[in-house]
């Protein structure tokens, strides 16, 4: 099936505790619901003003892992770098494999911003990951 942005069933939300933000639920997002795999974004920059770093969640088979990326925008491309990954030393997962499935979600997830960029929502749109 792989990665979609959609409204989650009731069984699939979680809440998590988000250091200096507090619990959060999230109704929507991108998923994988066959690899049980969910990436919320949550805050954009360290401050409450207009950045390019994007806080995410990615919710990798119930290992909730931070991380932090960088939005560029060139013409008609979303770029996507990564910033920080904080994955926590207690999961048994390969730091390569979340990585490649990061990637996956990221491209799916696609385009994040604000006002003055909406003129490329009418556009086509190509998105690129670049870690």
């Amino acid at each position: 099936m792989g990665y979609i942005n959609d409204k989650f069933r009731e069984d699939e939300v979680r809440e998590y505790d988000i250091p200096n933000y507090g619990k959060e639920k999230f109704y929507v997002g991108t998923i994988d619901r066959e690899k049980d795999i969910r990436l919320h974004e949550y805050r954009n920059g360290p401050v409450y003003e207009p950045s390019n770093e994007f806080d995410f969640i990615f919710d990798y088979k119930g290992h909730v892992i931070f991380v932090c990326l960088v939005q560029s925008i060139i013409a008609n491309t979303v770029n996507w770098y990564l910033k920080s990954l904080e994955i926590p030393s207690n999961a048994a997962v390969h730091r390569d494999e979340v990585i490649k499935e990061l990637r996956a979600a990221v491209k799916t997830h696609g385009y994040k911003g604000y006002k003055e960029k909406l003129v490329l929502v009418n556009k086509n749109i190509s998105v690129k990951v670049w870690f």
